[in-house]
């Protein structure tokens, strides 16, 4: 392209420029980073040609008008194929039948007593599925087929059930009575459900076409007429009571006849006495409303408190019998209230197993010796030695001991056995929980590891008291020693060191316990120094004795990055009161082992779009959208940015062959610039171009000579 004119070339620079801030401005902007939406373009559709319909002659067997009689039909209809009738099916046409539906029946338990009266109240109480319930399901169409199902946990689906009328007939089960029918759900309209609260086993429903409808019926539990059975089996000496039913039936064949044993219920009681295979049984017993007995054995001559495990399971043959043997306590033979919650109706039966040898059966025995230490003194501290350091046998602590599944307890007082001592013998082989009545003014309770056990004993470790459990096995003859630590006239302060590994303290999670010993200064609220320590393998240390008041610390070496105590007293201060312990948490920061790496700044391009660009994608028929690259905006102005610096050369050559500059008329005074002001060479009067003159009043360019520069 050859430029003409400066004024071309002047014209040409300011358009470049323009061109290049636009597209600079596009490269580095994000909004217009985002997708360019292209509108679809609607194509004009060519108009379909119409036809002279008139010309179009009308099929043969079409009736034009509606007869007025068969003859005026204009056809034989008997030509016509009989499947070119209209609504007439061809001849191997079947008719298919309606989708089927779907019914599910729930039933439920409730307890004896329960009277229906709000579906609230029966969701609330009868919440048992109830399984083995026989439901009928009966067609009001005498030509469909009628239907059965049995519940099984406590539901029953009937599945393609044929639509129509159909009548719900559950059985009412053996021990069970007042049978009624909640609600009826459709699932695809629940809002249409509505409570029925209708008694009686016998309820209508429609069935639509691929409907799904679930129907939840309960029942009540009927407490006559169930059967308890007792048995009575003989252990030797030495049985382990630990041992499960099974187990213990297998060790203790040996049944006992004439032994006593009483049934109470809420209808009344009754005694009885074991035959000759040692069992005796009730039956048509009516539990009444609250469905519980209890059984007591008289326990005899020369047996000690039994092991009892009982059973109850179903009568009926439809329930599926489930023989899952639980233990019951005993206080003297005697149970407490049991309730059966398996199946009702049922046989509910227990075997009471009694211990030959002894008052109660067993050789063990359970001795504590009660030891009162120095006031605050810690039995954590490193060099500490309860068995030397706390040597005054103390008379006069009370002591319980509670057996939970047999629900026995014995009580005693050290002193009984000795100065400092309690004694507990002839235990039952099982679980103990021992604990002491804890005198006034103690400030701690702990327990060293106790010996004796015929087996690994449980407690490997020192305790805290004021409780401990204890596994018995016969033949164990246990010792333990039980320390008591008083409060004194002091308060005592016990420091935790840990150290973490965050530069700042974050959370304690990402701290330990400090086990390499730190030394600490405590500090008086005058500036005493009253105490110096270092902490123990545990991280602590503990100050005993401490008059009441405010007191600090100084940490030797190091600088913590947090402190808590209670009580706090604002800062780093803390409170010790008297006959009480200040807690003191103490955490230092800035540890390498365990320092966590630094969160990276930056990402790896996974090449998935943002968010933000993907939520800017329009979806639409016909709609695409294009993404600008930036890459492409940087060749364009890489080449724009070339075509400026050529066609600037272009023009300064022309400028230099000329002798002069090219300035625009100013429109608002209708003359051109002075020739004196702004000439850049070449005659002084005069301008021109590389070629020829321009005339001023047309604008034409010429062919050469000169020209004023005023009009």
């Amino acid at each position: 392209m050859e430029i003409a004119s400066p004024h071309q070339r002047q014209m040409l620079r300011l358009l470049t420029i323009i061109g290049l801030a636009i597209l600079l401005i596009v490269a580095v902007s994000p909004v217009f980073a985002q997708p360019v939406q292209i509108q679809p373009v609607d194509l004009p559709v060519e108009a379909t040609p119409t036809a002279d319909l008139s010309q179009v002659e009308p099929p043969t067997r079409l009736i034009q008008e509606p007869p007025s009689s068969p003859e005026d039909t204009g056809a034989d209809l008997a030509d016509i194929p009989s499947d070119e009738i209209e609504g007439t099916p061809p001849a191997d046409f079947e008719v298919q039948p309606e989708p089927g539906a779907i019914l599910a029946v729930y039933t439920w338990a409730c307890p004896a007593g329960f009277v229906l009266d709000t579906l609230a109240n029966a969701q609330l109480d009868c919440t048992t599925p109830l399984d083995g319930v026989v439901v009928d399901l009966d067609a009001a169409d005498a030509s469909e087929a009628d239907l059965q199902g049995v519940t099984a946990s406590g539901f029953v689906y009937f599945n393609d059930v044929v639509p129509g009328t159909w009548a719900m007939q559950p059985q009412v089960p053996t021990g069970y009575t007042d049978p009624a029918i909640l609600y009826c759900d459709d699932l695809y309209d629940p809002a249409a459900a509505e409570p029925i609260l209708q008694g009686g086993a016998y309820h209508e429903v429609d069935l639509a076409p691929e409907g799904f409808l679930e129907c939840h019926w309960i029942f009540v539990l009927d407490t006559d007429h169930h059967t308890v059975r007792v048995t009575k089996a003989v252990c030797p000496a030495g049985t382990d009571p630990t041992l499960d039913y099974w187990m213990l039936a297998e060790a203790c064949p040996t049944t006992l006849a004439g032994v006593t044993f009483a049934l109470s219920t809420e209808s009344g009681d009754g005694s009885q006495a074991t035959d000759g295979s040692g069992r005796t049984e009730w039956t048509n017993v009516d539990l009444g409303a609250s469905g519980a007995l209890s059984l007591a054995e008289t326990i005899p001559a020369g047996y000690g408190e039994p092991t009892v495990w009982c059973v109850d399971y179903p009568v009926a043959a439809a329930d599926p019998i489930d023989y899952v043997w639980f233990p019951v306590a005993t206080v003297g033979g005697a149970t407490g209230s049991l309730v059966p919650e398996q199946h009702e109706p049922f046989i509910f039966g227990c075997t009471f197993f009694n211990h030959e040898g002894g008052d109660d059966g067993y050789d063990t025995s359970l001795t504590l010796h009660k030891w009162t230490c120095p006031p605050g003194f810690d039995p954590t501290a490193l060099w500490a030695e309860p068995l030397l350091d706390c040597t005054v046998a103390t008379d006069g602590v009370e002591f319980s001991i509670f057996n939970e599944p047999t629900a026995q307890s014995h009580v005693a007082v050290t002193g009984d056995g000795g100065t400092g001592t309690v004694a507990f013998t002839d235990l039952m082989p099982g679980e103990w929980v021992v604990s002491e009545t804890v005198p006034a003014g103690t400030m701690k309770v702990f327990i060293l590891p106790c010996t004796g056990f015929a087996q690994q004993p449980l407690q490997p470790v020192l305790l805290e008291g004021p409780d401990l459990n204890v596994t018995m096995y016969d033949g164990d003859h246990v010792i333990c020693n039980w320390f008591n630590v008083p409060e004194g006239d002091g308060g005592t302060v016990d420091l935790t060191k840990y150290i973490c590994a965050t530069e700042t303290f974050v959370a304690e999670v990402d701290c330990q316990i400090e086990e390499g010993g730190v030394t600490f200064d405590l500090i008086d609220q005058d500036g005493n120094v009253v105490a110096t320590a270092t902490t123990d393998g545990t991280g602590r240390i503990t100050w005993s004795g401490l008059a009441a008041g405010d007191y600090w610390l100084a940490e030797h070496g190091q600088t913590w990055c947090r402190i808590q105590a209670s009580p706090a007293e604002g800062g780093d201060t803390f409170g010790v009161n008297p006959g009480a312990v200040s807690m003191v948490k103490v955490w230092n920061c800035g540890a390498e082992p365990g320092k966590p790496g630094d969160t990276p700044s930056t990402f790896p391009n996974t090449g998935v779009p943002t968010a933000q660009s993907l939520s800017s994608l329009a979806e639409g028929d016909g709609e695409r959208l294009l993404l600008i690259p930036r890459w492409l905006m940087f060749v364009v102005i890489v080449f724009v940015i070339g075509i400026a610096i050529v066609r600037r050369s272009q023009g300064d050559d022309a400028g230099e062959r000329g002798g002069g500059m090219w300035y625009p008329l100013n429109h608002d005074t209708g003359t051109w610039p002075s020739a004196t002001s702004h000439s850049a060479g070449g005659d002084a009067g005069s301008w021109r171009d590389a070629g020829g003159q321009v005339d001023v009043a047309s604008g034409d360019f010429g062919g050469g000579g000169d020209f004023d520069s005023t009009p």
